[in-house]
């Protein structure tokens, strides 16, 4: 499995929910833990994931960033 920033995982994750496909996602490297049936080319979710950033980065820069990638809060570990 690659290993990927928070940032890059959460923009996967809002593609397939706007796409209801995987392609950027296999584009990554990574494969979906569902598996499809033949011509079934994309799977569709209602539900928005809510996304939490966690870090121990604290300045204003960091939490604009997280919610300009399509994060939906900020909490620093401080």
């Amino acid at each position: 499995m690659p290993v990927m920033i928070g940032l890059q995982a959460t923009q996967l994750i809002r593609s397939f929910e706007e796409t209801g496909n995987w392609d950027a996602a296999a584009k990554a490297g990574i494969e979906p833990s569902v598996s499809l049936q033949d011509g079934q080319s994309s799977i569709h979710y209602d539900k928005r994931v809510p996304i939490i950033a966690m870090t121990a980065n604290a300045l204003s820069e960091s939490a604009e960033e997280c919610y300009a990638n399509g994060m939906d809060s900020f909490v620093s570990s401080l």
